[in-house]
């Protein structure tokens, strides 16, 4: 109760004088212990206490009229205190009180007439009934009380006799604190809706939900605290046969169930069920709802509690009158399920069609769900193929929320072939190596899909082509290649079954090696629109294409940069398995639709894909994948104003395999901002194999020459060590003629020949690099180019040309979301357009050979600050700085800052 509420009953407690205080609440929100604790207040304070305690089973103490002279209070008084009558000599103050006393009434929805009409005495004999001796406090249910108690103490409360207490529910905070969670914590909020803020329900619903073991809890099977399961059982234990009757109906047919079929269910007549739901309904076990003939429990634990009660024989009775009711209404597979589910004999054949059909319908969206019906199917007698086939569903179920469950479901059905149909089993195989991929044994994972492919017949299944699909998706979360022959046997399926899924698959498969075996061999096919289109084409004509075949595309389109193919395939990839599963492809699909958004530089939408990524990851514990999920989620916040800092990203390992290669570059081009890329650098060699990058696909390695060339000149490395790497990327890249790994190489020698003294030959080559990142769509990489390009063209004095250049890379940044990067380029613009200080001669200081702004990053720099702090001093990026910090030691001829802290101090 909150603590408003609780002064205002205190208050009446502790002020001289009776009256009437009126407690009105839903049950479970506490009324008895409001009344426990007046009642230990008062005894406290030496006032004379009794209690009048009501229940069902037990209405009333029912009180003789035998002195018409004693009035109301007394009677009450006697009532509660056990006696029959009131002594005639007895004080109107009471039994020695000597003045006020403290009548407590709990529950006096379940009141007797004849304390109803003492109440209504009491309230009558006085003027001012706080003028009197009597305080009574009084609890109720508004919805279960008698028409004449909510009448006078309705008419109190009008002429200011009563004093009414409304406990509300409780609010997110006081649940928080009641079940001892913390504000953001996710369950909190679908305790706090399902207990509609009743603290009992809360306390409640918080027991069943720790001890449940999966996200969708079973309807009939929760465990209900003893405590609350016995106040409940103790509300319905004076329900008549009829009502009791219904009851049990209702609860086996659900939350809210209809009359009609309840009756039928109940096998009670139709008078007999009418009668029974209006006094369920008056006594609020059931309420109504916006449908006339369709009534709901107060309270879904309400209607466990009923369940629960009923023992085995009872419960397998009403289940079978469910059923059969259900049947002969034509009713859906679902609803049919939940009552063959509960049913002890097992199990006609139709029955398992039910199960599994109802299984199939759920699960998508209760996997759960879907894996109880199927579990209920399994204990059947089954024969062994159509058993193995139940397995497999039953560990596609469990896959999308318990992975390591769903496994254990699948080692036995693959140690024994016999009776297991080739089509079930490299299903199975296909589902068990994807599970193991997810939790980072992919050497494993890809070994037994190649063992299961060394077993197969001469002339094998359509199903074969899910089992090459599972390893070309383990291939692309690890950064492998597939083979030859696994792409000729795709073909094959598709040319034996003319089938089209199959097709497709073969024609995926090839697009992917065709991306990621680009060499100068055949460097014409990389980008081959006849690589890309055919598999593109029938994905696109097929409704219901598999998410695995349209991710591993999309990838492929990423690669040789073709973006809208690729935006466009992914996307639909996120949306079929966010409808329709499978789950445990969720995390790869959104870590590749990040990367894509990333490289667009639509960073927001590449957060959020991230941050999709890792929760599944998490939730499905695919800590590989988490890792990288919630680098690139980081990563894309580093662009963003107010942003995670570099530094928290740098922290994060993100494993081996070119996803993690795609985080490290984002992590580069994030930590270009703060000047961090050591990590990055360390994470492309130790994940490309060596400074060739043997273990990277070529169509990668340009991008990452030029982080390398990038980090060779930022740590003041020999500029013919920075030089390697720019030959590097453009080796790399004209292997490849596509536009982007072009754009990275040209970056990388822009890089180098701004280094090396030469501004306006830079200028141009990072604008090239900006033309060529557009035609790949590429805006916040292009971005990035404009902006050092118009470093570049400031220093060279071309000021009109690094002006358009920055106006034309705000604007790209503002339409990609990178606020950091606006605010430094609308920074920069600004200090463009400010007038320059009158520049020093040549001989009045060392420091004349100095541009205005070498002296004033060297006036700084000799105060002793840091890289950083210089950047944010001055609006400019740490990488800008570094270099103007280069170009100083090389024309003061000096190799640290503290002989640069010298100079500064001679000259000033």
């Amino acid at each position: 109760m909150d603590t408003f509420e609780r002064s205002r009953v205190f208050a009446a407690l502790y002020r001289l004088g009776g009256g009437f205080v009126e407690i009105a609440a839903e049950p479970g929100m506490g009324k008895s212990r409001i009344i426990v604790d007046v009642d230990r207040a008062a005894r406290e304070m030496g006032l004379p206490v009794r209690c009048l305690r009501f229940n069902p089973a037990k209405q009333a103490f029912r009180v003789a009229r035998v002195l018409s002279r004693a009035d109301s209070a007394n009677q009450l008084w006697a009532a509660a205190t056990g006696c029959a009558a009131v002594p005639e000599e007895a004080p109107a103050g009471g039994p020695s009180s000597g003045g006020k006393r403290v009548l407590l009434i709990d529950d006096a929805h379940y009141a007797d007439q004849h304390t109803l009409d003492l109440l209504e005495g009491l309230a009558d004999e006085q003027d001012d009934p706080r003028d009197g001796d009597v305080l009574v406090v009084l609890t109720h249910r508004p919805r279960q009380s008698p028409r004449q108690l909510r009448t006078l103490l309705a008419l109190g409360v009008e002429n200011e006799k009563v004093e009414r207490i409304e406990l509300p529910p409780f609010t997110l905070a006081q649940a928080a604190d009641l079940v001892g969670l913390s504000s953001d914590d996710d369950w909190l909020d679908t305790l706090h809706r399902e207990s509609a803020g009743v603290p009992l329900y809360l306390l409640a619903l918080a027991y069943t939900y720790l001890a449940r073991s999966t996200t969708e809890p079973d309807p009939f099977g929760a465990q209900i605290p003893r405590q609350v399961a016995a106040l409940i059982s103790g509300e319905l234990a004076t329900l008549g046969p009829a009502e009791a009757t219904l009851l049990r109906a209702g609860a086996v047919l659900g939350d809210r169930f209809e009359l009609d079929a309840a009756t039928d269910v109940a096998g009670l007549a139709h008078d007999e069920a009418l009668a029974s739901v209006t006094e369920l309904v008056r006594r609020d076990v059931l309420r109504e709802t916006e449908r006339q003939t369709v009534f709901a429990f107060r309270h879904r634990l309400l209607r466990q509690v009923v369940y629960v009660d009923l023992d085995v024989d009872a419960r397998a009775q009403v289940h079978r009158a469910a059923l059969e009711v259900l049947e002969e209404q034509d009713a859906g597979v679902v609803q049919r399920a939940v009552h063959l589910e509960r049913l002890a004999h097992r199990r006609r054949p139709e029955d398992v069609q039910v199960l599994v059909a109802a299984a199939r319908e759920l699960m998508a969206g209760e996997p759960d769900t879907a894996a109880r019906f199927l579990e209920a199917a399994l204990r059947g007698r089954n024969q062994p193929a159509r058993r193995g086939e139940l397995i497999l569903l039953l560990a596609k179920a469990l896959a999308g929320t318990r992975p390591a469950e769903a496994r254990d479901v699948l080692v036995p059905l693959l140690g024994e072939r016999a009776g297991t149909t080739v089509a079930t089993r490299a299903q199975a195989v296909a589902l068990c190596a994807t599970l193991d991929a997810l939790s980072g044994r992919a050497t494993e994972a890809d070994g037994m899909i190649a063992s299961e492919l060394a077993e197969l017949p001469e002339d094998p299944p359509a199903a074969v082509a899910e089992l090459l699909l599972a390893r070309g998706l383990i291939a692309l979360t690890f950064g492998h290649s597939v083979a030859a022959a696994d792409v000729d046997t795709a073909f094959r399926l598709a040319r034996r079954h003319g089938s089209g899924a199959s097709l497709a698959v073969a024609l995926v498969l090839r697009a992917y090696r065709g991306a990621v075996e680009c060499t100068g061999a055949d460097a014409e096919g990389v980008a081959d629109h006849t690589l890309y289109d055919p598999p593109a084409a029938a994905l696109d004509r097929t409704a219901d294409a598999d998410p695995g075949a349209l991710v591993l595309l999309g990838w492929s389109e990423l690669l040789v940069s073709r973006p809208g193919p690729a935006e466009r395939h992914l996307r639909r990839a996120a949306a079929v398995v966010d409808s329709r599963g499978p789950r445990p492809l969720a995390p790869l699909v959104n870590i590749c639709l990040s990367v894509l958004l990333q490289r667009r530089g639509m960073y927001a939408e590449g957060s959020e894909a991230a941050a999709t990524a890792h929760r599944i990851a998490v939730e499905l514990d695919a800590a590989p994948l988490a890792e990288i999920a919630k680098a690139l989620e980081l990563q894309c916040g580093a662009h963003q104003e107010g942003g995670t800092a570099v530094g928290a990203i740098s922290t994060l390992p993100m494993g081996r395999g070119w996803l993690g290669v795609n985080a490290a570059t984002f992590l580069a081009s994030a930590g270009e901002l703060d000047s961090d890329l050591r990590r990055s650098v360390a994470l492309i060699i130790h994940n490309g194999g060596g400074r060739d990058l043997p273990d990277l696909p070529a169509i990668l390695r340009p991008r990452c020459y030029e982080v390398l060339t990038l980090e060779a000149l930022v740590h003041n490395e020999p500029h013919s060590v920075a030089e390697d790497w720019a030959d590097r990327a453009h080796q790399a890249a004209a292997a490849l003629d596509l536009a982007c790994q072009r754009a990275y190489a040209l970056l990388a020698r822009a890089h180098l020949t701004r280094a090396q003294g030469d501004p306006e030959a830079a200028a141009e080559l990072y604008r090239r690099a900006g033309g060529l990142f557009g035609s790949a769509a590429m805006i916040g990489a292009q971005a990035r180019a404009f902006s050092h390009a118009a470093e570049c063209a400031r220093e060279a004095g071309q000021v009109d040309y690094a002006r358009s250049l920055l106006v034309l890379a705000k604007a790209m940044a503002r339409q990609c979301g990178a606020g950091k990067v606006y605010l430094r380029l609308d920074a920069q613009l600004r200090d463009l357009d400010a007038p320059s200080a009158d520049e020093e001669t040549a001989g009045e200081t060392t420091l004349g050979a100095l541009t205005d702004r070498e002296r004033e990053i060297a006036g700084i720099a000799g105060q002793g600050k840091r890289t950083k702090e210089i950047a944010a001093q001055l609006s400019l990026s740490p990488r800008t700085v570094d270099v103007h910090l280069g170009r100083i030691y090389r024309k003061l001829n000096i190799e640290s800052r503290a002989e640069l802290a010298r100079i500064v101090a001679e000259a000033s």
